[in-house]
């Protein structure tokens, strides 16, 4: 079949990336049978080797075709690629400004995953003019007028839009519950995800640049030598320095506030590695570190501060290097677990020990500080003993993770790690109803309605309507510790139907929330009904339980491992938890 399920929207697929470079972007799948051979709905057989030859033959022939035509396909790919230096030339945008912003790591982060597309991307070496404003050195300058400004566009650009036509038709079929058409996600943008400000330019800057290379941080020299000890701000490169720090047996603390020291303000979660902790070889110990990862550190050469909290204050925390634990194998879901191992591992360079959920029902928990519960329901895997002594061991010091569907199943009455529910449309509990609130037949005195049959046909208990991978803003308590690196609002993935009543601030807090409706949408599509319900809901949760945490994620912060700020939030609960 051709367009009947696959919209080639999002442009992360195998066969949607290569056709924003200028190629032919084709998908095959030939149906594998479970086993040597399979009875179809039909009745006829597939075997395990007809699907090999139909796989091989359609591949071979594609090959075979695409050399008989090679001239023709390489001029085309030739002219896509001139036509898109034409159309960046005189388009209304000339150019993209991204600035610096307050984590020069994430910042640089982006350079390099852009030019790691295949795509020119330019650091201003001065300030840059744009309109009425004057963005610092060190922006980054993305022109249009590029080969492959086609993929720039996709993949920077705040939103893309749908075709209004397709959106009407998709309305009509929810109406009538015919599932919508829409495959995947409608929003993906970088600098949004991020945590980025992106300005549009109409025309080039002017400015002085020079080209963004791949060229890797070196090991760095030494830093300075400090009499008192390093000032490292927190964010996204710090937060993988003292992951890698702690795991050196470097000692570190981190500011539970913000302070003032030698003229700088410096931002909760800020970090602190004492000379008196450390020994004298710690400028070199703890310089490759730095560099490897873009982090800033600052040599401290008195105690004093001259506002805030001191350095030597009871709310700064001495970390630990976490012992982490992350569910795997049924029910936790394959993605949720994969994109999150690959968060601590790979781009953080936490270790994480992965353990079969089922395991976790007689496992030694003693030996882990964080367990993360990727998404899932976790009721017949766990059961109520698990759960039992999952919260004997988070009362006793232990923090529990939940992302997305994990968060739900927390909140469920016969689990009760989390006092919240998810809702139902139109804000109802998603909870069994109580016996006073099961329907009734209307009193015999009340006067007749005018029947409505759409109304009559909608459920009692209705779940609302799925967000299909939208951008939203969400509000951030920046007075909390798991909020560190970040500012008052970042954008986040949103994906599913899940709406979490705000805890009761007895119970817990409420460290995001979702923003006003009018600010709500930053980029994407999303029906009417979450758009109505989810303003002022919440994202994130914290709840003590005894010495322990329970943070729930409203949504998954590691979704597909390209959403920065959010992972952040995530490392954040990761690193930080066990120390408060």
């Amino acid at each position: 079949f051709v367009r009947e399920v696959f919209d080639s929207f999002y442009p992360g697929y195998g066969e949607s990336w290569p056709i924003f470079h200028g190629a032919i972007g084709m998908t095959f799948e030939q149906a594998s049978p479970s086993g040597l051979l399979f009875r179809r709905d039909d009745e006829t057989l597939l075997s395990y080797r007809q699907g090999i030859v139909q796989h091989f033959t359609a591949a071979i022939t594609t090959a075979e075709t695409a050399a008989r035509h090679r001239e023709r396909i390489l001029r085309d790919f030739l002219e896509y690629r001139r036509s898109a230096v034409r159309d960046g030339e005189r388009g209304p945008v000339r150019e993209y400004l991204i600035p610096p912003g307050t984590d020069p790591a994430r910042h640089h982060r982006l350079a390099e995953l852009l030019v790691m597309h295949g795509l020119e991307v330019r650091r201003a070496d001065e300030p840059v003019k744009a309109g009425a404003r004057t963005l610092p050195a060190g922006t980054l300058v993305l022109p249009l007028a590029q080969p492959g400004s086609r993929l720039l566009r996709n993949m920077v650009e705040p939103t893309i839009q749908m075709d209004e036509k397709f959106l009407k038709e998709q309305e009509r079929r929810r109406q009538k519950r015919l599932g919508d058409q829409i495959y995947d996600m409608t929003a993906w943008s970088l600098p949004l995800l991020f945590d980025l400000e992106i300005v549009a330019h109409p025309q080039p800057s002017g400015a002085k640049t020079s080209a963004v290379t791949l060229a890797s941080a070196t090991s760095g020299s030494p830093l300075p030598p400090a009499k008192v000890g390093y000032l490292l701000p927190w964010g996204s490169g710090t937060a993988a320095a003292v992951a890698e720090a702690l795991q050196a047996g470097i000692r570190v603390r981190a500011a539970g506030d913000a302070f003032t020291q030698a003229g700088r303000k410096y931002p909760l979660g800020t970090a602190i590695v004492r000379v008196s902790e450390n020994g004298p070889d710690l400028a070199s110990r703890l310089g490759p570190i730095v560099a490897r990862h873009r982090a800033e550190a600052v040599p401290l050469e008195t105690s004093w501060v001259e506002e805030g909290i001191s350095l030597g204050s009871d709310r700064v925390v001495a970390l630990k290097a976490p012992r982490v634990a992350l569910a795997w194998d049924v029910p936790a879901s394959s993605a949720s677990a994969g994109w999150t191992r690959y968060v601590l591992e790979r781009r953080f360079g936490q270790p994480v020990t992965a353990i079969r959920t089922a395991a976790l029902r007689t496992a030694d928990l003693t030996r882990y500080d964080v367990i993360v519960l990727p998404a899932g329901d976790y009721t017949q895997a766990l059961g109520e003993d698990g759960v039992r002594r999952m919260k004997e061991w988070a009362r006793m010091g232990g923090t529990i993770v939940t992302l997305g569907e994990a968060s739900r199943w927390a909140t469920r009455e016969k689990v009760g790690l989390l006092e919240t529910t998810t809702e139902l449309r139109g804000g109802k509990p998603d909870v069994a109803p109580a016996e006073d609130e099961k329907p009734k037949s209307a009193p015999a005195e009340e006067p007749a309605k005018p029947f409505d049959f759409q109304q009559a046909i909608q459920p009692d208990r209705d779940a609302p309507d799925a967000v299909p991978g939208a951008i939203m803003r969400v509000s951030l308590d920046t007075e909390h510790w798991l909020t560190a690196g970040l500012d008052e609002e970042i954008q986040v993935v949103v994906e599913g139907r899940r709406i979490f009543t705000p805890i009761k601030l007895d119970k817990g807090r409420n460290v995001g929330v979702y923003a006003p409706k009018d600010r709500l949408l930053a980029a994407g599509f999303a029906w009417e009904n979450p758009k109505e319900q989810l303003p002022q809901k919440a994202f994130l949760l914290h709840q003590p339980l005894g010495r322990g945490h329970v943070i729930a994620f409203a949504e998954d912060p590691n979704y597909r491992a390209f959403a920065e700020s959010t992972e952040l939030l995530f490392l954040n609960a990761v690193l930080l938890g066990p120390a408060h």
